[in-house]
């Protein structure tokens, strides 16, 4: 979608990081419904023998479209049809959710691989599934979303509209992995660990809503043109990366360090909070540097990269940190 009208300063600064504005969130949901509609339309013509998986799939988008299992059966679909895969049979009918529990008030789906066995390839050593009841997870990350909605209650808008389903890990203490998948959309992988402090499960929350949020708008259009070559560095791993590496990882830690800049106003977090900011305040200037001189971005890339930027600069000013 190469809509200038449609990528205006108001849509841009929505995707960049949580703003509380809900129109533009609704048109932006409105723009990945209409995506899907038109793309499987097309599929129906190109790839007839997956007229009936095709069909099926269009029946479904219009109620189900946050349906993370809904979704997760629609990217098979689209790589088995990518791939001329001619095996229909194993794709199978879209799995219901509506039998999984919830947790987090009733906001979230818990779900495992029992559930959804692609979900397994999300986990990595030392990662397993947690087998606390639900009950213990569903306090845990109540009390977490009561800080985020206390602190920052725009960042409560984008998890309702981004987050559907958690993939509860259990890890070793003082261990907190996360994570999030491009073909399973709305799912996040998150550790609950009862008694540790409530503000890294909303880290958490945070920065996997913002990776699910740009994969969508990056299906919708073009914020760089890559090649994929690993030419640029970034403070949050040591290899080198492409340019997509590096808008991704942009993003989601302007949002992160937003969260720690707004937690470090609220006592009795407010010191460690300072600490976790003023560690992503430098970091981040490094790396909206490379993004300001990177080759590649388009135009609404370039717009991306400017929001981000002014959002890190208000958050350096509310913590005097500016570097």
């Amino acid at each position: 979608m190469e809509n200038t009208a449609f990528w205006d300063d108001r849509m841009v600064r929505a995707i960049a990081a949580p703003s509380g504005d809900a129109l533009s969130l609704q048109r932006f949901q409105r723009a990945y419904v209409s995506h899907w509609q038109a793309a499987l339309a097309a599929r129906s013509l190109d790839a007839p023998a997956w007229s009936a998986a095709v069909a099926r799939a269009a029946a479904g988008l219009e109620t189900r479209w946050q349906d993370p299992l809904f979704m997760a059966w629609l990217h098979r679909l689209e790589r088995a049809m990518d791939a001329r895969e001619t095996h229909l049979a194993e794709l199978g009918p879209p799995l219901l959710s509506s039998s999984l529990p919830r947790v987090g008030r009733g906001r979230f789906l818990r779900i495992g691989a029992a559930d959804c066995a692609e979900l397994a390839r999300m986990m990595t050593e030392p990662e397993v599934e947690s087998k606390l009841p639900n009950e213990v997870i569903d306090r845990n990350i109540a009390e977490s979303l009561d800080l985020l909605a206390a602190v920052w209650a725009e960042a409560m808008a984008d998890v309702a509209a981004f987050a559907r389903a958690l993939l509860v890990l259990d890890l070793p203490r003082g261990v907190y992995n996360s994570g999030s998948d491009p073909a399973m959309p709305f799912i996040l992988k998150v550790t609950c660990a009862p008694g540790a402090w409530p503000a890294i499960l909303a880290d958490s929350l945070v920065h996997e809503t913002a990776h699910v949020k740009l994969r969508m708008a990056m299906r919708l259009t073009r914020f760089f043109e890559d090649d994929e070559t690993p030419r640029f560095q970034h403070p949050w791993r040591s290899d080198a990366r492409p340019l997509r590496g590096i808008v991704v990882a942009a993003h989601a830690f302007v949002s992160i360090f937003i969260w720690y800049a707004r937690l470090a106003g609220h006592p009795p977090n407010a010191d460690a909070a300072q600490k976790e900011a003023q560690k992503l305040c430098p970091e981040i200037a490094t790396v909206l540097g490379t993004l300001a001189g990177a080759p590649g971005l388009t135009a609404v890339g370039r717009q991306l990269v400017a929001c981000l930027t002014t959002q890190y600069e208000a958050e350096c000013r509310r913590i005097r940190c500016a570097t």
